[in-house]
């Protein structure tokens, strides 16, 4: 079977196929010079966009140091602040020691003595056959005293007869000598009144003490 053909009619004429053509050529230099211009256009970019991303990053660099510095100032900040309190505390502490040590203390021994000039009047008194009133006035000062010593916390150290002998708290100044084993190195009496604040010592309370010699019998068959 023969293929059946364009008719001649219906094809463009020969003139207007190669205007396209030749147009199509003459296109092509500008079709290039687009191209070229695109990639020029893209590779200007690449060297803007490495220079923002370099930027970018000393910044970063930056922030990051100033970050580092500000931590260690603030860390530093706490340090000293924690150095001032310690040492307001041991200048707080040394001024108390100092309080105590310095003014407490010695005004406290010079009392001491007055104590014990009231009680051993007031021992006397009995003995004498004084008045009551006079009694009462000595005890009344005595009380003032030692609420005087209290306020700074000052107690007296009392020692009864029968009780252990305490080496800490206790002076003994006299030796009583006793056939009873029981008794021995027990408190007789107490002579005079101690003082203590808080643990320390500041006056023993003197006291006499029982000394075990042997047996009663013993010592008469010897």
């Amino acid at each position: 079977m023969i293929g059946t053909r364009i008719p001649i009619d219906d094809q463009p004429p020969l003139e207007q196929r190669l205007t396209q053509v030749i147009a199509q050529i003459l296109a092509i230099p500008q079709t290039l010079e687009q191209i070229q211009q695109s990639q020029s256009e893209q590779c200007e970019q690449v060297p803007q966009f490495q220079e923002t991303q370099s930027l970018q990053g000393r910044n970063l660099q930056k922030l990051e140091g100033s970050v580092l510095k500000l931590t260690e100032a603030i860390e530093a900040l706490y340090s000293r602040q924690d150095c001032l309190e310690q040492t307001s505390r041991q200048q707080t502490l040394l001024s108390e020691q100092h309080y105590q040590r310095h003014i407490i203390e010695p005004l406290a021994r010079r009392i001491f003595p007055l104590i014990d000039m009231l009680s051993e009047a007031i021992s006397n008194s009995n003995d004498e056959q004084v008045s009551n009133a006079r009694s009462d006035v000595l005890e009344a000062l005595t009380a003032e005293l030692h609420e005087l010593l209290a306020g700074y916390g000052i107690e007296p150290i009392r020692a009864t007869a029968g009780s252990v002998f305490e080496a800490k708290i206790m002076k003994p100044a006299r030796l009583v000598p006793t056939h009873h084993p029981e008794n021995d190195k027990m408190v007789e009496s107490m002579l005079r009144l101690g003082f203590r604040r808080d643990e320390l010592i500041l006056r023993p309370a003197v006291v006499s003490i029982y000394r075990f010699e042997g047996s009663k019998h013993l010592s008469n068959v010897l």
